[in-house]
């Protein structure tokens, strides 16, 4: 004959019953935020990113490097001679920077990379404000670029460069005569 078996469900006591209570923490109800108030926090954190995408100062290439050999009027390279570089954005709202280096026993002088910060939002400002419209005046464009010369020992030479226009020249050649940019004369 076959056993049976009972159990018997018991149901927890009331002291056992606080004590599990009492061990769980009642977590207070979370609140939902308002969908308008969400947006309106998404809305402020994308425009907060895309002004200060605007806003931060990428470098622009203005002038690229740029070796030049400094040569008289025989063609006979010219060494210790003072070369000027003047770069950068001119026009009515000038932004110029300037270096001088001089040229070794073979005439030559190399002028590395020229980069300036320029944030984007100002030239993009200014592109679709002026876009269609055409400058009354060839000293109205601002079109970055370089102005290499000579002032010293009564000679005198220049070379300019502006974007778009290809590599810069390789040579400049000076000859004796009157310094445009110096009270010096030959």
């Amino acid at each position: 004959m076959k056993r049976k078996s009972y159990r018997r469900v018991l149901a927890p006591e009331p002291q056992l019953k606080r004590r599990l209570q009492a061990g769980r923490k009642r977590r207070p109800r979370r609140r939902r935020m308002a969908p308008e108030l969400k947006r309106l926090i998404w809305l402020a954190l994308a425009a907060m990113l895309v002004f200060g995408v605007l806003l931060y100062p990428f470098e622009l290439r203005v002038v690229p490097a740029w070796s030049l050999q400094v040569v008289d009027e025989a063609d006979r390279p010219v060494a210790g001679i003072h070369v000027q570089q003047e770069w950068g954005q001119f026009g009515l709202n000038e932004m110029i920077w300037t270096e001088t280096r001089v040229t070794g026993a073979d005439g030559r002088v190399q002028f590395p990379e020229r980069l300036v910060e320029a944030p984007l939002g100002p030239r993009a400002l200014k592109y679709f404000l002026t876009s269609g419209l055409q400058p009354a005046a060839d000293k109205d464009t601002q079109v970055p670029s370089s102005h290499l010369f000579v002032c010293q020992q009564g000679k005198t030479g220049e070379l300019v460069w502006e974007r778009g226009e290809g590599q810069p020249p390789e040579r400049l050649q000076v000859r004796k005569g009157y310094c445009s940019y110096s009270s010096q004369s030959a």
